[in-house]
């Protein structure tokens, strides 16, 4: 179930991310604009043909679609995974993530 809900998060930002509302979305894959915001509330599990046709429209391919880390909201295991990102960083990426990160901050 938390698959469906993190796929539909995720399809909603990258739709977002182009600027396309719901309808436009359902418009360019063929699909009821409906259908679409059922599958963004987690609501509906699109088959792999509904999922590749979504691809097709924002001009994703479908393995982006599936790429749910960083659609994380619980706070414990966004720490954790951003505490594995800063022990692998070199000096350079950590001084980027430390001005990174006291912009975000105010």
């Amino acid at each position: 179930m938390r698959e469906i809900v993190l796929f539909g998060r995720r399809l909603r930002s990258l739709r977002k991310s182009r600027q396309f509302t719901q309808e436009a979305l359902g418009g360019k894959a063929g699909l009821s604009y409906k259908y679409v915001g059922a599958i963004e509330r987690g609501e509906e599990n699109p088959s792999l043909e509904v999922i590749a046709k979504l691809g097709a429209a924002l001009g994703v391919e479908i393995r982006e679609m599936f790429e749910f880390e960083h659609e994380e909201t619980n706070p414990e295991k966004l720490r954790k995974k951003l505490s594995q990102l800063l022990r692998e960083a070199d000096e350079k990426v950590l001084q980027q993530a430390v001005k990174l990160l006291r912009v975000l901050k105010t």
